[in-house]
């Protein structure tokens, strides 16, 4: 997540469906980011744990041993969100820094 949500977050602002808070200044800009950044990897991370739900009850498989590994999923893909989040501010600041 702190990788794939950054990456998602700059290809969607590519494609023009969301506008480029990265290249913006100041506090909200940042926030933005890092809030943007956050709900693409918790949204990644529901969809795949859907999945595990769906695959388990349905396939008879056992991506889902307990309830701890679905809550250690959701803590692993937020808190990669919000690194991923603040790298991206971090890095963009220093871009423009060079310029």
């Amino acid at each position: 997540p702190a990788v794939l949500a950054p990456t998602a977050l700059m290809l969607l602002i590519r494609v023009e469906v969301l506008p480029d808070v990265v290249a913006l200044r100041g506090r909200r800009s940042a926030v933005a980011t890092v809030l943007l950044v956050f709900l693409i990897a918790a949204g990644f991370g529901t969809v795949y744990e859907i999945y595990e739900w769906l695959s388990d009850t349905y396939l008879d498989t056992h991506y889902q041993p307990d309830s701890t590994d679905t809550m250690s999923d959701t803590l692993a893909n937020d808190v990669g969100g919000l690194v991923g989040g603040l790298w991206l501010v971090a890095w963009a600041a220093r871009a423009r820094g060079r310029r």
